[in-house]
């Protein structure tokens, strides 16, 4: 039986299904959030208007909208402004890493990461609301 969701809504963006399934799975079970998945920056935009999540787990390197310019747009919409949004990058990543944070992203976690290590960063992030 699934556990109610009480912590809110998350959007995971991740081009890769088993990472977007994996951590999905990781925060529903470990951290009681309702997850919604999109595989694109485009689909992002969307999903972000029409759900309102309470935070976004953005992936840097996607194809049709990159993470950074997701970000920028994220943080240029009335409606999405203020959802405090995590930057997923590879370690190869260090300067997309340190665009994200001045186009407004609230921090980032490098991959392959741990959960306990993510669900630490949400609920910082959250605790600030």
């Amino acid at each position: 039986m699934k556990e109610s969701y009480h912590k809110g809504k998350i959007l995971v963006v991740d081009d890769d299904e088993n990472i977007r399934k994996t951590v999905k799975l990781r925060l529903e079970e470990a951290g009681g959030y309702q997850v919604i998945t999109a595989c694109n920056g485009v689909e992002a935009l969307q999903m972000a208007k029409d759900n309102n999540p309470v935070l976004i787990l953005l992936n840097v390197m996607m194809p049709k909208l990159n993470g950074i310019m997701t970000t920028l747009r994220l943080k240029g919409m009335e409606q999405t402004k203020s959802i405090p949004v995590i930057i997923m990058t590879g370690i190869k990543e260090r300067d997309e890493m340190i665009l994200a944070k001045h186009v407004g992203a609230a921090d980032y976690i490098t991959k392959p990461f741990e959960s306990a290590e993510l669900l630490k960063k949400i609920e910082r992030l959250l605790s600030k609301r």
